[in-house]
């Protein structure tokens, strides 16, 4: 039986190779426990641990999903705000399009 760091590790890699993309909703609980061989609580802990890293975000009654990328602001250089996040693509994840 797998441990969650193994566990989240796993979902964290999916996360990385792009299979789950930024807006994307998680399986459910029950599916991704079974999925990844864990228990529910072993799992909660995993997603727990990637929320606190800051690669998925979970609402309250509906799931969990896949943080969008974070916004980089540099401040050493003078720019428009609008054409920093519209270089980095923020704001264009599949759930607002």
């Amino acid at each position: 039986m797998a441990g969650y760091q193994d566990a989240a590790a796993r979902i964290a890699a999916r996360i990385a190779s792009g299979m789950l993309m930024p807006g994307m909703q998680l399986g459910s609980e029950r599916q991704l426990s079974e999925e990844l061989a864990v228990s529910r609580l072993t799992l909660r802990a995993a997603l727990t641990k990637l929320e606190a890293d800051g690669l998925i975000y979970g609402m309250s009654r509906r799931g969990w999903f896949v943080s969008p990328p974070r916004f980089v602001y540099e401040l050493d250089r003078r720019a428009n705000y609008m054409l920093m996040a519209a270089a980095q693509d923020i704001g264009k994840t599949p759930a607002s399009l």
